[in-house]
């Protein structure tokens, strides 16, 4: 079983161009009858800057 749980915004700085924050977690959960842990997770972090252009 896996599941993501994530939340972001995006802000305009000036005219055509944002910037984005998100994070998301992930945990992958695994049969027992592996040698290895039962679950996997993960936290992740993203920042971004997105530029529109010919946008009058």
């Amino acid at each position: 079983m896996t599941w993501t749980v994530g939340a972001g915004a995006e802000f305009f700085i000036i005219r055509g161009m944002t910037l984005s924050l998100e994070a998301r977690y992930r945990q992958f959960n695994l049969n027992k009858q592996f040698l290895i842990p039962n679950s996997i997770e993960s936290l992740s972090y993203q920042l971004g800057m997105t530029f529109y252009f010919g946008h009058s």
